[in-house]
């Protein structure tokens, strides 16, 4: 089955809101084609789980937040569609709380706050300075938890 006939088909199953095709949302991980494709293979090993982003992100860009049951068909760096995730919780946080756990359920690097910090910290600092949005160590974050429904 292709990927848009698993969508399609999902999309059609009774235990899906009506709105879902509103709550279908096309991404790609990462900030760079080397980290988008690191991400979406440790996705689609099930080694990535989870995602952040900056909280005010999503009213700056005008896009709606995450909630549980919303669907992202994820691509690869050039928009090219490689899988289905629902999300399954969204927790709010302050950045300083940020812990190992949450990082290894990212799938960054070793997993650790450290590596995080080091290798994407600045990437949501960027994003958020492009938006005017003030980035510092208490800034709100949402964690953004997921599971892969296509493949399986």
């Amino acid at each position: 089955m292709t990927l848009n006939e698993f969508l399609n088909q999902l999309l059609s199953n009774k235990d899906i809101d009506k709105k879902a095709e509103e709550q279908v949302k096309y991404i790609h991980f990462g900030f760079s084609e080397e980290e988008s494709e690191i991400d979406l293979k440790n996705f689609l090993a099930g080694k990535k789980t989870a995602g952040v982003k900056v909280k005010d992100w999503y009213e700056k860009a005008n896009v709606k937040p995450p909630m549980i049951g919303d669907l992202y068909v994820i691509a690869d760096f050039y928009g090219i569609p490689k899988a289905v995730a629902r999300i399954v919780k969204v927790k709010a946080f302050a950045l300083e709380k940020i812990n190992d756990k949450l990082t290894k359920e990212m799938a960054i690097g070793d997993g650790s706050v450290v590596y995080w910090r080091k290798n994407r910290q600045a990437d949501l600092a960027a994003e958020c300075e492009k938006l005017g949005i003030k980035f510092e160590h208490n800034s709100r974050m949402l964690a953004i938890y997921f599971e892969c429904l296509y493949p399986n």
